[in-house]
């Protein structure tokens, strides 16, 4: 997936907007506006830079996405956007015991088809 398609993902996740993006990092609407248009290939790398820092991962985490499968990655995205983590545990405490061992389960099967590297040298 290419940087364009990955920023563009995970303001869907955090549910921003290009507004927003231009609030936080201080880059113009327009300028933010055209980066996603034209490519982000084509933008500054300070730009570049400040519009990951607005969206909670480093320019080099962008870049380990395009080169890797970026869903390997995203969930550390997803859990630093409150709203959703809060749903998922109000999900979860309401589930019964059954609903819970199938959400684990599914759980694990995530965590087997995108390992998270980043565990795996906690662990070892």
């Amino acid at each position: 997936m290419d940087r364009t398609n990955i920023i563009k993902e995970i303001m869907g996740y955090k549910e921003m907007r290009i507004s927003d993006i231009a609030k936080k990092s201080g880059i113009p609407y327009t300028s933010v506006k055209s980066i996603l248009n034209r490519g982000v290939e084509k933008a500054n790398y300070m730009n570049i830079c400040k519009i990951c820092e607005s969206l909670g991962i480093t320019a080099d985490e962008l870049e380990y996405m395009t080169k890797n499968n970026p869903s390997i990655s995203l969930h550390k995205i997803i859990v630093h956007s409150d709203k959703r983590l809060e749903k998922i545990f109000d999900y979860y405490n309401n589930m019964d015991e059954i609903g819970k061992n199938i959400l684990l389960e599914q759980i694990k099967f995530l965590e087997n088809k995108y390992p998270n590297p980043e565990l795996k040298e906690k662990t070892t």
